[in-house]
């Protein structure tokens, strides 16, 4: 069971459990897209979103609600 935090009082964060992580870099993977490329999109550095696939940061339902938004958009277009 992944832990649970409240960001700021306003939206819940969760780590990511590594079958949910592996399934979002599948998605990153199948779509053609680097960690590099979403990361620019979302506006964070390459090195946090490593950090939240492997865990190491917890993820907000917008920041994966964002991941799957820039995936869909701009995956196979690159």
């Amino acid at each position: 069971v992944a832990p649970l935090s409240f960001d700021g009082g306003e939206s819940m964060s969760a780590f990511l459990t590594l079958d949910e992580a592996a399934a979002l870099r599948l998605e990153l993977w199948k779509a053609g897209l680097t960690q590099r490329q979403v990361a620019d999109q979302i506006g964070i550095t390459e090195s946090a979103l490593s950090d939240y696939f492997r865990g190491r940061r917890p993820f907000t339902a917008e920041q994966r609600a964002e991941i799957r938004r820039v995936i869909s958009e701009i995956g196979q277009k690159v």
